[in-house]
């Protein structure tokens, strides 16, 4: 197995700065923001880019905004320039300058379908391949044909009537 080492670059929260405040970087670096003064306050590392949704592109605060020694990284996958602040203390402001074309991010999460590993996506489009045979069959079968016509036994139950019927190669609605 080849493992590649991702780039990364350092931003130190010193009381209430970010050092440096600027950090030009290319696609596909890892950011870590490091809290390294003893201070009581807390701090937050907030995108002021938000998303399409209208959430910040990163922010430190999940699950809670750093303390003291803590750390925060992100990965920048897209190029642009990334201006962020602390959501306690405003001033605080920096900026991310990332350069070169846009990488994609490595699969993160993945499920597995009878032992075989598949990414999200893959196991999407399993039920959606599943769902549509199903469409098919139900489209394509005649309006007044039974779901079982054709099928040697087919068993259907009339539930307005509480009735069972046995269809045997087309002719229907034989009472049980």
């Amino acid at each position: 197995m080849i493992v590649h080492s991702v780039p990364s670059a350092s931003v130190t929260i010193i009381d209430y700065a970010f050092r440096p405040t600027l950090e030009n970087v290319s696609t596909g670096t890892n950011i870590i923001w490091t809290y390294a003064s003893n201070g009581s306050y807390m701090h937050t590392v907030t995108s002021k880019n938000l998303t399409q949704t209208g959430s910040p592109v990163f922010a430190s605060t999940s699950p809670n905004p750093l303390h003291p020694g803590q750390t925060y990284n992100f990965t920048f996958y897209t190029p642009g320039r990334y201006a962020y602040y602390c959501g306690f203390h405003p001033f605080m402001t920096g900026w991310i300058n990332v350069t070169g074309v846009a990488v994609n991010p490595p699969s993160q999460s993945s499920s597995s379908v009878a032992g075989l590993a598949l990414p999200i996506g893959g196991v999407a489009a399993i039920v959606v391949a599943i769902a549509s045979v199903f469409v098919y069959k139900r489209r394509s079968r005649k309006p007044h044909e039974s779901p079982s016509t054709g099928v040697e036994g087919g068993v259907l139950v009339d539930a307005a009537l509480g009735t069972s019927y046995t269809e045997y190669s087309g002719i229907s609605r034989i009472p049980v």
